[in-house]
């Protein structure tokens, strides 16, 4: 007794063959909006690795420290 099989099991097409366009290889890679893109860091500069708060001026990029402000205590009587 022959069973007739069809062109995919009878082994007409290779084992790789792409069947559906989402199989397809992508041939271009989508490009990422402009705030995705990622951004070159700041150089080094005075106070690098130095903690605190700073302000970067935008004209000059150069970082200027801000004074800590005091903590008060509270008194909790």
């Amino acid at each position: 007794m022959s069973k007739t099989k069809d062109a995919a099991s009878a082994g007409d097409t290779p084992q790789g063959a792409v069947h559906t366009s989402a199989q397809q290889p992508k041939t271009t890679k989508p490009v990422k909006p402009e705030a995705y893109q990622p951004r070159t860091l700041a150089p080094r500069d005075v106070h690098t690795g130095q903690g605190g708060q700073y302000v970067r001026d935008p004209a000059t990029g150069i970082r200027t420290k801000v004074p800590a402000t005091p903590v008060k205590e509270q008194d909790n009587g």
